[in-house]
């Protein structure tokens, strides 16, 4: 299942970002806080 996630931007020129370590379980929910 595809879900989009907001990443914060790096650069005014950014437009794209790989995810190199994903730190939640699948189904485990997300805070604000979370790392």
């Amino acid at each position: 299942m595809a879900t989009e996630l907001k990443m914060p931007q790096m650069g005014y020129d950014m437009e794209e970002g790989t995810v190199v370590r994903w730190l939640k379980e699948e189904g485990s929910r997300c805070q604000k806080t979370s790392p």
